[in-house]
């Protein structure tokens, strides 16, 4: 496949991404599990 410089990608999601992506169950999930190991590196 070609590079064309020219030619816009469309193929991408638009951005900001929907809210339930962002804040989703997993996601929080994860955010809590790196602030705990973050405050064990004080």
């Amino acid at each position: 496949m070609k590079l064309e410089t020219g030619k816009p990608y469309n193929s991408l999601p638009p951005l900001p991404p929907p809210q339930d992506q962002i804040e989703s169950v997993a996601v929080l999930k994860q955010e809590s599990k790196a602030a705990v190991a973050l405050a064990e590196l004080k």
